[in-house]
């Protein structure tokens, strides 16, 4: 489950990092059992914490632990492998087609995820530093330069978060709500007409507002939600199919498996 981040906590974490070394998850070699999450993704360690994985550095696959200060950048389809309990809290920040995400795992266990989705994806400027970083991934480059590219990134991602809080339309604000919603039901069996009660507005104008400012149309855009929710859960080898496939919003694991192939030409867990 998850509960939605104020943006307020979202910069005080972007204040409050720190970044003093740079690292690549790769997507190869495979790591057996690990799911190759086809998202890019930067993932940090905010507190004084450590979050132990598996994942490939140096094209090796090795076990590790991320603490305060440390930076791993995940390439698309790289493996990041928990091996830790759950007691440790890592953020991410990823980079969706639609807007950037910030997901936290809380300390306990049994609390639920906090996130935060920008209202626009990232800038081309953020996008041409991101890439910039991502092409260092298999160049031995000092690590001044890597820091230097990657506290670039995070200040091109503080001035994309900043247009969250500039004036907009009516339309772009009830576009902006209606994302919102679909996010924090995208679990549970909602659809347009749901979404649309909830905004006051008629379904057909719900449906041209995504047409207008979206990415894709409303159906596609919470499929992806709960693709984009599915993969982050295919990450964690303990749970089943039909867990994931109920988690993230479908019907039935079949279901899921048959649009997750549609989507992305193989199986999960292939």
């Amino acid at each position: 489950m998850q509960t939605r981040m104020p943006l307020s906590k979202v910069y005080d974490f972007l204040d409050s990092l720190r970044i003093e070394k740079v690292m690549f998850a790769l997507s190869k070699p495979v790591i057996p059992s690990a799911y190759a999450n086809p998202f890019i993704r930067l993932i940090t360690v905010p507190d004084d914490g450590v979050y132990c994985i598996r994942a490939v550095l140096d094209n090796e696959i090795r076990e590790f632990c991320l603490k305060r200060g440390d930076l791993l950048c995940c390439l698309p389809d790289s493996c990041v492998q928990r091996i830790d309990s759950p007691e440790n809290s890592p953020l991410s920040v990823v980079f969706k087609q639609y807007c950037i995400r910030f997901v936290c795992t809380p300390s306990d266990p049994g609390r639920r995820n906090y996130f935060y989705h920008s209202e626009h994806s990232l800038s081309p400027g953020g996008h041409f530093l991101l890439r910039g970083l991502l092409a260092f991934a298999r160049e031995n480059r000092p690590q001044t330069m890597l820091i230097s590219v990657a506290e670039s990134l995070f200040d091109a991602i503080r001035s994309d978060l900043d247009r969250d809080q500039t004036c907009e339309s009516k339309a772009a604000r009830t576009y902006r709500e209606a994302l919102q919603l679909m996010q924090s039901r995208f679990q549970s069996d909602v659809s347009r007409d749901d979404i649309a009660a909830a905004l006051e507005i008629t379904p057909t104008h719900l449906s041209r507002l995504f047409k207008q400012l979206g990415v894709k149309g409303f159906n596609e855009t919470l499929t992806r939600m709960r693709l984009e929710h599915a993969a982050e859960l295919l990450g964690d080898n303990k749970l089943s199919l039909d867990t994931i496939a109920t988690q993230s919003g479908f019907q039935s694991a079949s279901y899921f498996i048959k649009v997750y192939k549609k989507y992305h030409g193989t199986t999960p867990r292939h």
